[in-house]
C-alpha cells in the first residue's frame, strides 16, 4: 500500500496552462480501492526547499544523471541493527538504487511520448507506424487517448500527451535535483509539511509509502524495503506525481497518479505490482 497526504495548491511554478481544476483531496495507497482513505489536513503548507520553473518537454530540463541521494537526507544513513534488519545494511544505496531505476523508467516514458509528438507536431500522421503499438495501446488503456487522433498530440489542453509529458517530467525532476528526503521507517502516523495523517500503522503491513504534496520527502514503510527494484522505483515516482502536483489524487485518469505510473511502467515493459493491475480505471 502506498498512501499520500496532499496539499491545497500546486507546490512549484508551472507553465500557465496547467490545469488546477482537480480535487483538492488526495488518497494515495498500495491497497485495494476499499482501503483508500481521504485524509484532511491543516491549511497552509511548507514549500520545497528551491523552487524552480518546470519546462515542458524533457530537453529544458538539466542533464538525466541524477545526483546521489544525499546521505545526509536518509533518516537511516547509519542504522543500527534492529533497523538493519528491515532495511538491509546499506539502506542509501538501495534509494538511491531505486532513484535512479526511477529515472530511468521516467525516460523512457517522456522519450517515447515526446519523440512521437515532435514528428507528428512536424507533419507526421496520427497512429501507426508513427504510433508505436506500446504506446498507442497504453494511451488509450491508462488515459482512454484515441492516438489516431491528431489533436491528442498537438494539445495542450488538460486532456492530451502534452500534459503527461509535463507531469512526467515534473516526477522526474524531483528525483533528478537531489533535494528529496527520505524517512526509512515511518511512524503509525505523520506530520509532513502542512499534512498530517496515518503513516505505517501496524495494521496496515503492506502500505509502502506515505508523501505530502509540496513537501519534498517520503516516509518509507517496511513492505517498501522487501519489494523489488522496479516496485521500489514505481513507489517512488508514484509519490513524485503527488508530490509536484498536489491535486493529483488517485481517482480518474488524468488525476490518477496510478495512470502516470502504469503508463510509465507499460512503455518499460513492466506489469503493475500484482493487485493494482485496475488501479487506473
Amino acid at each position: 500500500m502506498r498512501y499520500a497526504l496532499t496539499f491545497e495548491a500546486e507546490p512549484f511554478e508551472l507553465p500557465a496552462e496547467a490545469p488546477s481544476d482537480q480535487p483538492c483531496q488526495c488518497a494515495k495507497c498500495r491497497g485495494s480501492s476499499s482501503e483508500l482513505e481521504a485524509v484532511e489536513f491543516e491549511s497552509g503548507r511548507k514549500p520545497v526547499p528551491r523552487r524552480r520553473t518546470l519546462g515542458v518537454y524533457p530537453e529544458s530540463l538539466e542533464e538525466d544523471a541524477s545526483r546521489p541521494v544525499r546521505a545526509n537526507f536518509v533518516t537511516c544513513n547509519r542504522p543500527n541493527a534492529a533497523v538493519a534488519a528491515i532495511t538491509g545494511a546499506d539502506p542509501v544505496a538501495t534509494i538511491q538504487r531505486a532513484n535512479r531505476r526511477a529515472i530511468e523508467l521516467l525516460n523512457t516514458a517522456i522519450d517515447a511520448l515526446q519523440t512521437t509528438r515532435n514528428r507528428i507536431v512536424a507533419g507526421a500522421a496520427a497512429g501507426f507506424p508513427t504510433v508505436s503499438d506500446a504506446l498507442g495501446q497504453t494511451l488509450q488503456n491508462r488515459f482512454h487517448l484515441d492516438p489516431n487522433t491528431h489533436t491528442t498530440w498537438t494539445s495542450t489542453a488538460a486532456r492530451s500527451v502534452h500534459v503527461i509529458i509535463r507531469r512526467l517530467c515534473g516526477a522526474r525532476q524531483i528525483l533528478a535535483d537531489g533535494w528529496m528526503k527520505y524517512t526509512c521507517l515511518g511512524p503509525p502516523t505523520v506530520t509532513l509539511g502542512a499534512c498530517q495523517g496515518p503513516g505505517c500503522p501496524a495494521d496496515r503491513p503492506n502500505r509502502r509509502a506515505v508523501a505530502c504534496g509540496g513537501h519534498s520527502q517520503i516516509v518509507l514503510c517496511r513492505a517498501w524495503w522487501s519489494d523489488s527494484l522496479d516496485d521500489q522505483a514505481a513507489t517512488l515516482l508514484h509519490e513524485c506525481i503527488h508530490i509536484y502536483f498536489g491535486f493529483i489524487t488517485d481517482a480518474g485518469t488524468f488525476g490518477n497518479a496510478h495512470c502516470y505510473e502504469h503508463l510509465v511502467l507499460d512503455l518499460n515493459g513492466l506489469a503493475p505490482q500484482a493487485g493494482f493491475e485496475a488501479a487506473c480505471p
